[in-house]
């Protein structure tokens, strides 16, 4: 990506095809060919088509690339925008205004994104070099269409302006402090930016969340116990910022501990008028064998929390 950003940020199956062996190397290996999509018969991805014979509308070919997988990545933020509606509806919220939903969107698309399964194939790869080949991995969207009792999801968007910051809180099931056994806190940052197409930064707003991780928050680095995955770096040069926390160690921290977190937002290249609107998700899960469940004491707290606070970045 721009500026060595991850790009794309999110995997999704583009189909599969047959491959034409074409030359074979002196080492043994061979170089191979895709055959041409718009096949009648699989593999690859089924999509409507054309029909050569009039008035037919049940046509389909078999094609692959990632004309197919940008496809699947629209329905699968549809799916998520019904549900969102449904959950406003639910709860008797306001939904966000017009001009987050399309960050917040993109952001719990790429939230549900891990490389566990690829770092299994791609185990000489470094965390970066997997960025370059997947993105943030493999997009699994049922992980933001529904929670479980031992994983909880939370949203929330805004507008910043350049200089500023909105602080949150994410609170902490009392339960697992004393538990010893896997947990995660996954958290993406998705927002749209103006650009200036004659500058070399190219993007007139960076925003980044503070993590917990940063030298003003040292009591909270050891509240949850968990370590940063490497590459998070990579994961703060673009628009999408997706980090993974993971730990096993007992915290023992006290009952109502919390978590700051803060989104900040500064000039990038050049100034520019106005706010820039943008999603925000953030996913706390545990093992089931620790048999605790964190969903609905999480959701207590956060409806007994005080609303964000603005503040200077």
């Amino acid at each position: 990506g721009f500026r060595r950003s991850v790009k794309p940020e999110v995997f999704l199956p583009g189909g599969s095809t047959y491959h034409r062996p074409v030359k074979e190397d002196p080492d043994g290996g061979v170089t191979a060919q895709p055959l041409p999509s718009g096949r009648i018969s699989p593999p690859g991805q089924r999509a409507a088509a054309p029909s050569a014979r009039e008035g037919r509308l049940d046509a389909a070919l078999y094609g692959h690339g990632s004309s197919y997988a940008a496809a699947l990545a629209s329905r699968s933020m549809a799916l998520i925008h019904e549900m969102l509606t449904g959950l406003f509806t639910e709860e008797g919220t306001d939904p966000p205004p017009e001009e987050c939903v399309a960050p917040l969107l993109k952001t719990l698309l790429v939230h549900t994104a891990s490389s566990d399964r690829a770092c299994e194939t791609l185990q000489k790869c470094s965390l970066e070099d997997t960025y370059r080949l997947l993105g943030y991995g493999e997009a699994d969207i049922a992980r933001v269409l529904g929670c479980t009792d031992h994983r909880v999801t939370l949203i929330a968007w805004g507008s910043l302006t350049a200089g500023k910051a909105h602080a949150y809180e994410v609170p902490l099931p009392s339960q697992l402090a004393t538990m010893t056994g896997w947990r995660r806190l996954t958290l993406s940052l998705g927002w749209l930016t103006p650009i200036h197409a004659n500058h070399q930064r190219y993007r007139r707003a960076h925003l980044w969340f503070t993590d917990f991780f940063t030298p003003k928050a040292a009591h909270a680095r050891g509240v949850l116990r968990v370590s940063r995955q490497r590459g998070y770096r990579a994961a703060q040069r673009g628009t999408l910022q997706h980090e993974v926390f993971e730990g096993e160690s007992a915290s023992g921290y006290d009952s109502g501990e919390i978590l700051p977190l803060q989104v900040n937002c500064r000039e990038d290249a050049g100034s520019f008028e106005g706010s820039i609107p943008y999603g925000l998700a953030a996913t706390l899960e545990i093992a089931p064998e620790l048999d605790i469940e964190i969903y609905d004491e999480i959701r207590t707290l956060v409806r007994q929390a005080v609303p964000v606070s603005a503040r200077p970045a």
